[in-house]
C-alpha cells in the first residue's frame, strides 16, 4: 500500500513538525489493515482530546488529563513537537499556572494541524 517509504522528512507545510519516519517504521512492522485501524483510532482519540480541550467549562484537572493523553498519542504518531508542547502545558497546570484562552486557541490550532498532517500522510499513502 505504499506505507513502507523510508523518508524521515517532515511533510512540507505541516505544523507541528511531523516525523514521517515514525509512521513509516510502524507501517513496516504490521499489516496495512492493522496499521490503518491503529491510526484511525489514534486520530479519533486525538480529535476527542482536542474537542474536550476546546470546552471552556473544562477545569484545570480536566485539562491536565487531556494534555497528558496528548503527550503519548502525539509522540506515538510522529508529532513530537505537539507531544513536547502538551508536556509543557501539563507541567504548567501542575505548577498552578493558568492556560490563557489565546494560548489554548494556539495549542488547538497546532493540534488540529497535527491531525491533518497525519490524515494527509494516510491519504498520500493509500490508506
Amino acid at each position: 500500500m505504499g506505507f513502507g517509504r523510508t523518508s524521515s522528512e517532515a511533510i512540507p507545510g505541516s505544523a507541528p513538525v511531523f516525523r514521517q519516519k515514525t509512521l513509516d517504521d510502524l507501517a513496516a512492522m504490521i499489516p496495512a489493515e492493522t496499521f490503518n485501524d491503529i491510526i484511525g483510532r489514534t486520530l479519533d482519540m486525538m480529535g476527542q482530546a482536542v474537542s474536550t480541550l476546546g470546552t471552556s467549562a473544562l477545569d484545570d484537572h480536566g485539562q491536565r488529563i487531556e494534555f497528558h493523553k496528548m503527550i503519548a498519542i502525539a509522540g506515538n504518531v510522529g508529532l513530537e513537537e505537539l507531544s513536547t508542547l502538551s508536556r509543557s502545558m501539563e507541567a504548567r497546570l501542575i505548577a498552578g499556572e493558568v492556560i490563557e484562552p489565546l494560548e489554548m486557541d494556539s495549542y488547538l490550532v497546532k493540534a488540529n494541524q497535527g491531525i491533518e498532517s497525519i490524515r494527509s500522510y494516510i491519504g498520500a499513502n493509500g490508506g
